[in-house]
């Protein structure tokens, strides 16, 4: 399991690059080897991201993204054991279909408290994964709080490589 920032290019990107003082506007986990989970075939490649409408399982980094978003790929630093992947792979998959929380991603502008549970916006969806697997990013900060920017700064995560989307 890998981590993928996105440099978006959209305009709602763009905003959220301004409001966050950062190069990327979204985060995702990306599927580095196949997996089966709850009887889900997941192959190399697979992302698990929270988007406009919700939690969901794509082929590849590019089918939601606009053509020619850099996508910079960080690796878990130690790696992850097999029994961490398959564990982090479940939960993700278990939080396909949450709500997005667009209200959350506005709270990087107006500075307010986190929203209620049951809705995720895409680095909270990261963060939240890896808390749940006891592989935490950030040690006293909330998944809420964590635009995808600071991904990047965490120590648990190293760059691995660059792509973009096609």
């Amino acid at each position: 399991m890998q981590i993928a920032l996105y440099k978006g290019r959209s305009g709602v990107s763009q905003v959220i690059r301004w409001f966050t003082r950062s190069p990327y506007s979204h985060a995702a986990l990306l599927f580095d080897e196949g997996a089966i989970v709850a009887g889900k075939t997941l192959r190399a490649g697979t992302v698990i991201e929270a988007w406009d409408g919700g939690v969901k399982c794509s082929p590849s980094l590019s089918t939601l993204h606009t053509r020619g978003t850099v996508v910079d790929v960080f690796r878990f630093a130690p790696a992850l054991a097999r029994e961490e992947h398959c564990a982090l792979a479940r939960e993700a998959v278990r939080l396909i279909g949450t709500p997005y929380d667009w209200l959350d991603v506005l709270r990087f502008v107006t500075r307010r408290s986190g929203s209620p549970q049951g809705r995720v916006f895409c680095s909270e969806l990261v963060v939240l994964c890896c808390e749940r697997v006891r592989r935490p990013l950030f040690l006293r900060t909330e998944a809420w709080r964590v635009p995808p920017d600071w991904l990047s700064r965490t120590l648990g995560l190293e760059f691995d490589h660059t792509e973009v989307t096609k």
